[in-house]
């Protein structure tokens, strides 16, 4: 039995709590106060610096310790669960300096995140989407170090798809749940924590990041995380478990709709909850909305789920009074449940020892010199609306970077591939990607590689896929229909974007005009590419991509894969990213030229709104 209040009930419940009645649990007059502590969505932030802006970062794991202490200090060690709900080692370099010296094969040290997690203590690490952005092989590595250090690593929805000839399609590759046992009237009680990965991993990141994997089970083709929850709930059930929570990477979503992968999939937690009625917490994530943290959603059977979300800047703590009915059933009620800001509690000086050479080694490699920017960079942010110096920087470094990736592999004359793939040259035409600052400049003067991090956010890497002139068309045709509006106000014609901006995609080395003021499909007008190549509709180019895009459903790339690609950074070069391009170009052309200069970025393209003699007005975009 347990105490779980529907809607109707849930407002006389908290009116006769106020009121001063006793609770079951004290008129039962024995019981245990369990606190339940999550995190997500940290993002690699282990210390109390932002290195890249050099101010200070109170959203860390530092406090995180503290907080988890005084809840120990308060309930008991024994009755203080923990689990961080994913995306943990992304985002900072502290935590993601030592993870590349890993993959390099030049240092065996665990990551700082994963130091923190096996300091504090965590239960449980439920796997989040950019846990898949680094090398699988390393990452497995960590997850081991975590295992061994009594961190658990769930993603129930994580299989094998028989292909590596050793596990059998379907077979769990991670641990889907735990058990966790709490005394409660002299008697032991089982909790169960169960951890579901996000289903859309293979719309982000390359198969080589999860080589022999799948993220839903081989029945379930409709990506149904309700489906898989149902499945080891009736498991964890099984095996005695009386109360249960589901700690999911994803958001709410709707319940509504129709599952569609790649649609609808990403936020499946109202759709969790809705087809199951054996659900007693739910932790959501990935969405860094904390907004509706603490709040109800329903079960199959009309109950209200506690619902919590940290979102990224905050750590959720609720409290549930545990009993036992006269049967010796678990019996419980929640006496609280707060999201807590995370800088609001001290710093674990202990844990900030440990991470201090994380710092140090991070520190010392964004600090490095990379080169000299110098001309007159435009300075805009406006980079879906008009060209900017910026992405230019990113587009010419991820092409010419390439182009030697691709002299490396096949030789100057490409023979091999212009054999395999129909080519006459092997140098790379253009560039499609995206963007991940979303406000970082270049300026004159000296670029560090501190420089190169705050322009580029990610870990992406790239790829070179043939591509007809036909493709490249209709990838932009696209991107102009779903990502750029124009409208006319009082004589002037404003453009805008709007929709996904991971996947409102920039293209490089094309000149190319977009007219909004042109029907759907006929708005892009193409010239040539930069490179002095005429453009057409049946010949065959060679375009750079990084992988966040590739494949993605969400832009015209989707109809490409892995596969298409004739060079890769992670196959071809032992790995390396787009941070990596942006110094090595930066670096030969300072060394070559003295500097780097927006006149090496000979493309053109605009935005425009044609239909009259109305010049376009910027002044209120983006």
């Amino acid at each position: 039995m347990k105490i779980k209040l529907s809607a109707a009930v849930l407002l006389v419940a908290l009116a006769v709590m106020l009121c001063g009645f006793a609770s079951a649990a004290e008129a039962n007059g024995a019981y245990t106060d369990v606190v339940i502590i999550t995190t997500t969505d940290m993002h690699g932030k282990c210390w109390n610096k932002n290195l890249l802006t050099d101010a200070s970062d109170n959203n860390n794991m530092l406090h995180v310790s503290a907080a988890v202490s005084e809840a120990r200090e308060e309930y008991g060690a024994e009755n203080v669960i923990l689990i961080d709900n994913g995306d943990l080692y992304q985002g900072t370099p502290v935590s993601e300096a030592q993870l590349q010296k890993r993959m390099t094969g030049q240092s065996q040290e665990p990551a700082a995140m994963s130091v923190c997690l096996a300091e504090i203590g965590y239960d449980a690490l439920v796997l989040g989407n950019h846990e898949f952005n680094f090398a699988w092989e390393t990452m497995k590595e960590e997850y081991t170090w975590l295992e061994q250090n009594g961190v658990h690593v769930l993603a129930a929805n994580v299989y094998y798809d028989g292909s590596d000839g050793i596990h059998a399609a379907g077979e769990n590759a991670f641990t889907p749940y735990i058990v966790k046992t709490v005394n409660v009237n002299g008697s032991a009680h089982k909790l169960g924590i169960l951890g579901i990965e996000n289903c859309d991993i293979t719309r982000w990141d390359l198969p080589d990041k999860y080589p022999g994997l799948v993220f839903a089970h081989p029945e379930n083709a409709s990506y149904s995380m309700a489906y898989e929850a149902k499945t080891y709930i009736e498991r964890m059930r099984g095996e005695g478990c009386e109360f249960i929570i589901v700690s999911y990477h994803g958001g709410p979503g709707s319940a509504d709709m129709q599952l569609a992968f790649g649609v609808n999939s990403t936020n499946q937690g109202k759709r969790i909850v809705a087809e199951n009625d054996e659900i007693d917490l739910l932790v959501l994530g990935h969405d860094h909305v904390s907004t509706y943290s603490n709040t109800y959603l329903y079960d199959s059977a009309g109950q209200g789920v506690l619902t919590v979300n940290g979102g990224g800047q905050q750590l959720t703590k609720s409290v549930f009074r545990f009993f036992e009915t006269e049967t010796g059933a678990l019996d419980w009620e929640l006496i609280e449940s707060k999201n807590h800001q995370i800088g609001s509690f001290r710093t674990d000086e202990n844990l900030k020892i440990k991470m201090e050479p994380y710092a140090a080694l991070a520190e010392e490699i964004v600090s490095q010199p990379v080169g000299t920017a110098a001309g007159a960079w435009d300075k805009s942010k406006q980079f879906y609306t008009r060209q900017t110096n910026s992405m230019d920087l990113i587009s010419a470094a991820v092409m010419e970077e390439a182009a030697l990736g691709l002299k490396r592999k096949f030789g100057a004359s490409g023979a091999e591939a212009l054999a395999s793939a129909g080519l006459d040259h092997i140098d790379v035409d253009m560039m499609i990607g995206s963007i991940s600052s979303a406000s970082y400049v270049i300026y004159p003067g000296s670029l560090s590689v501190k420089d190169m991090y705050r322009l580029y956010k990610y870990e992406n890497n790239v790829l070179v896929i043939p591509m007809y002139g036909r493709d490249i068309r209709e990838i932009m045709e696209e991107n102009a229909e779903k990502r750029l509006i124009a409208r006319v106000l009082d004589g002037k014609a404003y453009i805008y974007s709007y929709g996904d901006r991971f996947t409102n995609l920039i293209f490089g080395g094309l000149n190319f005009t977009y007219d909004l003021s042109a029907p759907t499909g006929q708005r892009v007008r193409i010239g040539g590419f930069s490179n002095g190549r005429a453009f057409e509709e049946d010949k065959l180019y060679l375009v750079a991509v990084n992988n966040y895009v590739l494949g993605n459903t969400n832009c015209g790339l989707r109809v490409f894969g892995e596969e298409d690609a004739i060079w890769s950074q992670t196959e071809d070069e032992a790995g390396g990213n787009i941070h990596d391009m942006l110094i090595s170009y930066i670096r030969r052309h300072t060394e070559q030229d003295g500097a780097v200069t927006p006149e090496a970025f000979t493309w053109h393209w605009e935005a425009v709104y044609a239909a009259s003699d109305m010049e376009p007005d910027y002044s209120n975009v983006d």
